[in-house]
């Protein structure tokens, strides 16, 4: 019988994210343990505990066997910077490590904002949610299935935070998907707000966004 994913991960674990998974396994789980940690402070929308309580679900009814968790590595500056400014990720994350963001950043940026605040370890979840979604496209040209609920950050603009959202992490599971080779990559969506960040990013890619079931997959959209 497989164990369940355990809370505490190796420094290594991950490295494994691009790994093609066993053929056993059916679908694949992405998430980081950033995403357990409280975040957004007491006012925000976002403040209610998602993450953490889903994990916990999942784990209590046995639904994460170890083989379908991948623990994906945070974005580096390299990488994230093949799409944001490299001012404004700089400006980011000294913010965060500050726990502010002075005037004039905040200004530029948009981030230190009631929308888009500053608090602990949100440079650390806005780089994994960039990873994770990186590391699901990679599953889904490895023939897998990949789901990472902590993706979809699709406001944030290339120098600027917006809408919640400080990195465009879909930007970053398209531009991984076209890398492999993938012909027009379709991402749907469970919800159907306005894409205004990922089509700014990449206006001339053929993307199809459906309204139902937020999942990834590498092959060309259906005709009709």
């Amino acid at each position: 019988m497989r164990q369940p994913y355990s809370r505490s991960e190796d420094k290594g674990a991950g490295e494994a994210a691009a790994r093609a998974q066993p053929a056993d396994t059916e679908a694949v789980f992405v998430t980081h343990p950033i995403f357990r940690a409280p975040a957004w402070g007491s006012l925000h929308p976002l403040a209610i505990s998602r993450q953490a309580p889903v994990l916990g679900l999942c784990e209590a009814l046995g639904w994460l066997p170890a083989p379908a968790v991948q623990v994906c590595a945070p974005a580096t500056t390299e990488t994230l910077t093949r799409f944001h400014a490299p001012d404004y990720v700089a400006a980011f994350e000294a913010a965060s490590r500050a726990g502010l963001a002075p005037v004039d950043v905040r200004t530029r940026f948009n981030f230190g904002t009631l929308e888009n605040p500053i608090f602990p370890g949100i440079f650390e979840r806005a780089t994994a949610s960039v990873g994770g979604s990186i590391c699901a496209a990679q599953q889904a040209l490895n023939g897998q299935r990949a789901f990472h609920p902590a993706g979809g950050t699709h406001h944030g603009r290339r120098d600027r935070a917006s809408g919640f959202c400080y990195f465009n992490d879909p930007v970053f599971a398209i531009q991984t998907l076209l890398d492999g080779g993938a012909a027009d990559p379709l991402l749907s969506r469970s919800r159907r707000p306005s894409r205004d960040g990922v089509e700014a990013a990449l206006p001339a890619t053929r993307a199809l966004f459906s309204s139902r079931s937020m999942k990834m997959a590498a092959g060309p959209i259906p005709a009709g």
